[in-house]
C-alpha cells in the first residue's frame, strides 16, 4: 500500500507526464509542414561546406551563435537526412524535456502545484511551443539551463555528494554555454547565484563542478572572442534597435500569447495565492525571480550602452523561473486539496487558447519561404500553358533562402531576375530591371527583411494590374500583369487621396493673374514658380481606373511648378493623422511626377510629423534612389512610401513637401500623397493610434 506522500508523488508524477505528452504532441503539429523560416535557413546554409573544420571556420565563427546547434545539424542531417520533420524533431524532443524538467524543478523548490503550473505554461504558452520547433539554439538552450538547474538542486535541496551531479552540473552548465550566449548568461548567475544557496560543506564540490564547466567551454573561447570582434544584430550594421522602456510589459505579452487576458489572469492568480497562502518569502523565490530578471536587465543595459541585443527570444532561457515565481505559493496539492484546481484552470486556459481560441501555427510567427518558391512556381506553369511566361524577383536575404525549398520541391522558378533589394540606390537598378523586362507577368515576393514600399508602384509603371497577393506575417508575394483580367484584377483599397497638387481644386480650376499668383486658396499651399506649359507636346503618364488606363487629371494642361535656387521649395500638404490614416498598418503614398533641367538636379519628397508645433518624425527620400541617370532629362515618377510609427496620435500633422536639395531647375507635372490600408499586421498586432 503507498504511503500519502508516495501516493501524491504518484499523482504528480501522473499529471507531468499527461502535460508533457500533450505539449510534444503539440510540438509535433505542423513540424513537417510549415516553412522553413530564415533563420532556419541561414543556420543550413552554413552547413553547406565540404568539410567539418571548414564548416566551423565558415558557418560557426562568422556567426553571432555558439557552435552546438551548427555541430549538432552538421551530424544530424547526414544521418537522417534534409526534410522539415528531421530536421526539426529533435529540437520539439529537447523543449518536451524542458516541460519534464520544468514540473519537477518547481516541485522541487516549492510544490507540486507549481511544478504542475509551471510545466502547463512551458507546454501550452506559444512562447516556449513555438521555440521548441525551430531548429534553432534556443529549445537545446533552454534544456541545458533547466538540466544544469535540476543538478543545482541536487546541490542545494539534497546536499548530494555524487560525481554523476558534479559531473551532471558541468556537462549541462558548459553545454548551454554552447548553445546559446544568453543560456550562457543565466546559467553563469545561475552558477554564480547558487553560491550562496548551497550549504558551506558543499561549495568546494560545488565550485570543483562550476570549473569544470569553464574547463569544458574553453576550447570555444577562440571562437567566442572573434564572434564579440563582429558584433551582433544591432548597432549600426544590425537590424535590431535598443529596446525602450515598454520592452519589459511587451515582453511579457508576448510571453503569454499576446494576450493582455492571460497575462492578468496568471499575475492575479500569483497576488491571490502570495495573500491566501501567505508565508515568509524564502530563498527559492529570490532565486528564481534573480534567475528570470537579471538576465533581462543585463541585456538591456547592454542593449542601451554598447549594442542592440535584447529580443524576446533570448529571454526563454529564464522564463520557466518567472513561471515558477508566479506560482510558488501554490501548496502541495496533498496537503490542501483545493489547491490542485489552480494548475487544472491554467492546464484548461492555456491549452485551449492555443488550440481552439487562438489556434498556434508556426509560420503565423515567421515570414515564409516555401510559399515564395511554390506560389511563383505555379504562376509560371499556369503562365506557360497560356503561351505566356512570369519573371520573378525576390527581395530575401539571399539566395540561399530559397535554396532549401527548391530543393525539397525539385526545381526553381525561371527567370529570377534578383534576390536582394535594400531601396534606396537599389531602386535605380530595380527600375532597370522592371523596364527590361518582356514578360507578360512579374511577381515579386519578400520575406523577413526590410522591403521598400517604392517597389510596387515602380513595378506597375510596366506591369499596372495587381492579379494575386499574398500576404503573412513579415513577408508577402505579389503577381503583376500586363493586361486585365477582369476577374482576378485586384485593387488595394485606398483610404486617403489628394488631388494632384491641390486637395480641393485642381490647379486648372485656379485663375492666375498675370504675375503667376495664385488667387485662390486650396489645402496645398502655393507655389512660387509656375509655367505655362504646350500640353499637346507632353506625355503625361496615365491611372488605372476600374482595369483600364485612363489619362492623369494633371495639377494642370497648362502649368507646371518650377523649382530654382530662388524657389527650391514645392507647395506642401498638412493634414491631421487622423484625417488620413486609420491604423499603423496603413500605408503613405506621396508621388512626384518631375523633369529635372540639370542632370544633378535632385529633388527630395518629404513626409514630416509634427506634434504642438514641434517635430517628431522627419523622412525624406531623394530622386537620385530612382531616377535612371542615363535618362535625366526624361519626365519620371519619384515614389516615396513610408510604413507608420505606432505612437503617432490622431492629432498630429502630417506635412508633404519636396524641394530642390542643390537649387538647380526642376519641373514639377504633380505631387500626389496617397494612403493604403497595406499589409495588415505586417510585423504582428500593433496597437492603433490614440
Amino acid at each position: 500500500m503507498l504511503k500519502p506522500h508516495q501516493n501524491s508523488d504518484k499523482i504528480f508524477l501522473t499529471l507531468l507526464g499527461v502535460i508533457t505528452i500533450l505539449g510534444f504532441a503539440l510540438r509535433l503539429h505542423g513540424l513537417s509542414s510549415e516553412s522553413i523560416t530564415a533563420d532556419e535557413a541561414s543556420a543550413l546554409f552554413r552547413l553547406k561546406f565540404p568539410s567539418f573544420p571548414a564548416m566551423i571556420e565558415g558557418g560557426v565563427r562568422p556567426d553571432g551563435h555558439p557552435a552546438f546547434t551548427q555541430v549538432f545539424l552538421w551530424f544530424w542531417t547526414k544521418c537522417f537526412g534534409w526534410s522539415e520533420f528531421s530536421i526539426r524533431i529533435p529540437f520539439a524532443l529537447f523543449g518536451t524535456a524542458s516541460i519534464w524538467l520544468s514540473g519537477i524543478i518547481g516541485r522541487k523548490w516549492f510544490s507540486n502545484s507549481t511544478g504542475l503550473a509551471t510545466a502547463i505554461g512551458i507546454a501550452f504558452l506559444q512562447f516556449p511551443l513555438m521555440y521548441s520547433q525551430l531548429a534553432r539554439p534556443y529549445a537545446p538552450g533552454l534544456f541545458f539551463t533547466l538540466l544544469a538547474v535540476y543538478f543545482l538542486s541536487r546541490f542545494i535541496n539534497e546536499n548530494s555528494t555524487h560525481k554523476r551531479d558534479i559531473i551532471g552540473f558541468a556537462f549541462a552548465a558548459a553545454l548551454a554555454a554552447y548553445s546559446h550566449y544568453f543560456s550562457l548568461l543565466t546559467t553563469t548567475l545561475i552558477a554564480f547565484v547558487g553560491l550562496f544557496f548551497v550549504a558551506k560543506k558543499m561549495r568546494l564540490k560545488y565550485l570543483l563542478a562550476c570549473t569544470l564547466a569553464v574547463l569544458l567551454f574553453l576550447p570555444h573561447l577562440s571562437i567566442t572572442l572573434s564572434q564579440i570582434e563582429i558584433g551582433g544584430i544591432g548597432g549600426p550594421n544590425g537590424w535590431l534597435g535598443k529596446p525602450t522602456p515598454a520592452f519589459l510589459l511587451d515582453h511579457l505579452r508576448f510571453a503569454f500569447d499576446g494576450s493582455r487576458g492571460l497575462m492578468f489572469i496568471s499575475f492575479i492568480v500569483c497576488c491571490l495565492s502570495f495573500v491566501v497562502f501567505y508565508k515568509r518569502p524564502d530563498k527559492f523565490q529570490l532565486l528564481v525571480l534573480l534567475i528570470w530578471i537579471l538576465p533581462m536587465v543585463i541585456g538591456y543595459v547592454y542593449s542601451i550602452e554598447k549594442n542592440p541585443v535584447l529580443q524576446n527570444s533570448v529571454l526563454l532561457f529564464g522564463f520557466p523561473f518567472l513561471l515558477m515565481f508566479l506560482f510558488s505559493r501554490l501548496p502541495d496539492f496533498n496537503s490542501k486539496k483545493i489547491a490542485i484546481i489552480f494548475p487544472a484552470g491554467f492546464a484548461i486556459v492555456f491549452f485551449s487558447y492555443v488550440t481552439f481560441y487562438k489556434p498556434y501555427h508556426l509560420s503565423d510567427h515567421f515570414g515564409r519561404l516555401k510559399e515564395l518558391v511554390s506560389i511563383a512556381l505555379d504562376w509560371q506553369e499556369k503562365a506557360a500553358m497560356d503561351g505566356k511566361n512570369a519573371d520573378v524577383f525576390y527581395n530575401v536575404d539571399g539566395p540561399f533562402m530559397l535554396e532549401y525549398n527548391c530543393d525539397r520541391i525539385g526545381k526553381c522558378p525561371e527567370n529570377i531576375l534578383g534576390t536582394i533589394n535594400n531601396g534606396q540606390n537599389e531602386l535605380v537598378g530595380f527600375r532597370n530591371i522592371v523596364e527590361n523586362s518582356n514578360t507578360d507577368y512579374f511577381i515579386y515576393g519578400w520575406s523577413t527583411k526590410y522591403s521598400p514600399l517604392e517597389i510596387l508602384p515602380i513595378i506597375q509603371e510596366k506591369f499596372p494590374f495587381l492579379i494575386k497577393k499574398n500576404e503573412w506575417f513579415n513577408s508577402a508575394i505579389y503577381i503583376f500583369s500586363t493586361h486585365s483580367p477582369a476577374d482576378k484584377l485586384i485593387e488595394k483599397n485606398r483610404i486617403f487621396e489628394s488631388d494632384k497638387i491641390f486637395e480641393d481644386s485642381p490647379l486648372s480650376e485656379l485663375e492666375f493673374d498675370s504675375t503667376n499668383k495664385q488667387r485662390e486658396t486650396s489645402n496645398w499651399s502655393k507655389p512660387c514658380k509656375v509655367e505655362m506649359i504646350d500640353t499637346s507636346q507632353q506625355n503625361f503618364p496615365s491611372d488605372i481606373v476600374n482595369g483600364h488606363y485612363t489619362p492623369h487629371i494633371d495639377l494642370s494642361p497648362n502649368y507646371q511648378i518650377r523649382l530654382d535656387s530662388t524657389c527650391i521649395y514645392s507647395p506642401s500638404l498638412k493634414k491631421k493623422v487622423g484625417d488620413i490614416l486609420i491604423n499603423p498598418d496603413n500605408e503613405i503614398f506621396f508621388t512626384a511626377h518631375v523633369k529635372l533641367l540639370d542632370s544633378l538636379s535632385n529633388i527630395i519628397l518629404v513626409i514630416e510629423f509634427q506634434r504642438d508645433g514641434k517635430q517628431l518624425y522627419w523622412n525624406g527620400m531623394e530622386s537620385t534612389t530612382q531616377i535612371n541617370p542615363m535618362n535625366w532629362n526624361q519626365r519620371q515618377h519619384v515614389y516615396f512610401g513610408l510604413r507608420l510609427p505606432s505612437d503617432l496620435l490622431l492629432t498630429d500633422t502630417v506635412n508633404f513637401y519636396c524641394y530642390s536639395k542643390n537649387g538647380l531647375p526642376i519641373l514639377i507635372d504633380y505631387l500626389q500623397v496617397k494612403t493604403l490600408k497595406g499589409h495588415p499586421n505586417i510585423y504582428g498586432p500593433r496597437p492603433g493610434f490614440k
